[in-house]
């Protein structure tokens, strides 16, 4: 074992500039082909976004619309787990250590009844949801 080095630092300070810096060649790329297919009055008087422009104004309306509706239907899953899961869990988390919450400790740092999700968090966090969602 004594042959083999440990190459990892040398690895990263040859890899992680040039990774870097493709990845600022190709965003700027794209920000050029982007703006080179879409002039500042296209974008400045579009209701839609800048990307379903470009795709409009390349390959058609049809892949404008696509593109559209992908990003529409991508929007939930950056949702749930930022505004549902993570305020249950620690909804959760704070019961187990014993702080006083509006419920009782034990049912709420109970994780029934699959034993691997925070389902009363959950339901918790729906019900206050719901009620800051429907108030006048």
């Amino acid at each position: 074992m004594n042959n083999v080095r440990d190459t990892t630092m040398r690895t990263l300070k040859i890899v992680a500039p040039l990774g870097l810096g493709i990845y600022v060649v190709l965003y700027l790329l794209a920000n050029v082909a982007c703006f080179s297919a879409t002039t500042k009055t296209e974008v400045e008087e579009s209701s839609i976004t800048v990307a379903a422009l470009f795709f409009g104004n390349v390959f058609g309306s049809v892949a404008e619309r696509a593109l559209s509706i992908l990003i529409t239907l991508s929007k939930p899953k950056f949702v749930i787990p930022s505004f549902v899961i993570r305020p249950s869990s620690c909804f959760n988390h704070r019961a187990r250590e014993e702080i006083p919450l509006l419920f009782r400790n034990k049912f709420c740092a109970s994780n029934w009844p699959t034993g691997k999700s925070p389902l009363p968090g959950l339901i918790i966090h729906l019900i206050l949801s719901v009620s800051a969602t429907l108030e006048p």
